[in-house]
């Protein structure tokens, strides 16, 4: 299990995001566009909307690495943008993990 929290476009932890030592990663979640169920887009915020960029890249990891978790796992560690204090933290956890610009 992957525990993420959620960051918006100024680094700043979503007001109720989850914290503590549990806290593996960040990523975008706050205002981000989602469709509706009435076919029409809206925009959410939360530690839902963070998760699947944090689930997208590892699993793009995995692809990559023959399905070698640990190889994955400590690619996307890599990858993190350190927020916070130095290293792993109760917030950012290892730090935010962002789309590839070519993806933007």
């Amino acid at each position: 299990m992957i525990a993420v929290s959620a960051i918006d476009s100024k680094n700043h932890i979503y007001r109720w995001s989850n914290k503590g030592d549990y806290i593996d990663f960040a990523a975008l979640g706050v205002n981000v566009v989602t469709s509706q169920g009435n076919g029409k887009f809206g925009r959410e915020s939360g530690t839902s909307m963070a998760a699947p960029h944090v689930s997208a890249a590892l699993s793009c990891l995995l692809l990559k690495h023959g399905n070698n978790k640990t190889k994955a796992l400590n690619e996307l560690t890599s990858l993190a943008v350190d927020l916070g204090e130095q290293g792993k933290d109760t917030i950012f956890g290892y730090g935010a993990i962002y789309p590839p610009k070519s993806a933007l």
